[in-house]
């Protein structure tokens, strides 16, 4: 896939959205700073088709580091590194190109030509060993999205992904070797991959089911999937069955019910369904307000690697009113919850570092995790 063929696509997807407004698109608006700014061996080794310099390159040009922000040099060089055999090229600039049809949706041919591109590099990165492209591409040839629906395309793809143990992938696989039977409003399919053995066979398919991949939607159906994926003991299961009647989704909306199956998702194991029950204990929702129960739900999750549930924990060892006070405790615990991506974290950990609470006093680290809590969470700005 040559760069320069598809020039005029490049600019349609700046056109399309692809590029926010603070980013320039001129080599001549970035040539005065960029001279003496990019390393003069990563262009030289990029040319010369290294593909780890061309992705370092991108990288540089997306992100603004040390040059003006421009994303048309940033996608050059993403395409560069692919034709490189980059994988990490290949997945941005299939991201790219993704992101750009969908942004040209009104204009079906545009985001056709823009989507097909997408799927070459799909499978371009797919072919690298990248699951996560294998299944987008598996998703394209499925729904003809930018090319005509190719269902043994799809199904190669889905296989690849499998192979690479996207759990996606399996399923969607899954889903298009069953044979499915419509009787008016009733969807009949092969249920022999539900079973108490296979819980998680029964909670994929209450996924299919709910969201119509690959299937004809059936809500009805799909909760019956999370009820049998409860019963024989899978976690998720639960949670999703929670969900369904917190929301009232395709049942009666139906407090009780979703508590109790967020209870049973908690004692199975699911971190994110105790992580849930502390939000309700906290907040009084569904159940009567109560701080020591949320505590102990949150230390829960946490110990399940759920972030939310860390920093909630993190904020009770600060308050200390259910629990002592422990300023490190909470820091450790922030220090975790921010590394992981959660701007809040990384705000009042800073707060810690700035009035030396729980950790030694540091303005400087204090202001450095500030910019990182803006930049994770622009509503802490």
């Amino acid at each position: 896939m040559n760069f320069f063929r598809l020039a005029s696509l490049i600019f349609i997807t700046f056109l399309a959205g692809c590029i926010t407004d603070n980013q320039s698109t001129s080599d001549s608006t970035a040539s005065t700073n960029q001279a003496d700014k990019i390393p003069a061996e990563l262009e030289w080794e990029c040319d010369s088709g290294n593909g780890d310099s061309c992705f370092e390159l991108a990288t540089i040009y997306r992100v603004g580091e040390t040059v003006t922000p421009d994303a048309l040099r940033a996608l050059k060089f993403y395409l560069l590194a692919c034709k490189a055999d980059n994988i990490d090229g290949c997945i941005h600039a299939s991201e790219n190109y993704r992101n750009a049809a969908e942004n040209a949706r009104p204009d079906v041919k545009t985001s056709s030509e823009l989507m097909s591109i997408a799927s070459y590099y799909y499978e371009k990165a797919c072919n690298l060993g990248n699951a996560a492209s294998c299944y987008n591409a598996g998703v394209v040839h499925n729904t003809g999205d930018g090319e005509k629906i190719d269902d043994e395309k799809a199904e190669e793809f889905f296989q690849k992904g499998c192979n690479l143990f996207n759990e996606s992938s399996c399923r969607a696989l899954e889903v298009k070797s069953r044979k499915i039977q419509s009787t008016g409003n009733s969807t009949k399919v092969d249920r022999v991959a539900c079973n108490p053995g296979q819980p998680a066979r029964c909670n994929n398919l209450g996924n299919d089911f709910l969201n119509g991949n690959g299937v004809p939607k059936d809500v009805p159906l799909a909760i019956q999937y999370y009820e049998n994926a409860c019963e024989y003991g899978e976690g998720i299961g639960c949670y999703n069955l929670g969900a369904m009647y917190e929301n009232g989704n395709g049942v009666k909306r139906d407090s009780v019910k979703a508590v109790a199956s967020l209870r049973e998702s908690c004692r199975l194991g699911y971190p994110d369904g105790c992580y849930l029950l502390g939000e309700y204990y906290n907040e009084g929702k569904n159940v009567g307000q109560d701080d020591r129960k949320a505590f102990e739900f949150f230390k829960t999750s946490c110990d399940g690697n759920v972030a939310r549930g860390c920093h909630n924990l993190s904020v009770s060892y600060l308050k200390g009113e259910v629990v002592e006070k422990d300023s490190a405790r909470a820091a450790q615990l922030l220090q975790k919850t921010c590394d992981e991506g959660m701007g809040r974290s990384c705000g009042l950990l800073g707060g810690l570092y700035l009035y030396g609470e729980g950790v030694s006093k540091d303005e400087t680290k204090a202001a450095r995790l500030e910019k990182k809590a803006c930049e994770l969470d622009p509503s802490l700005c």
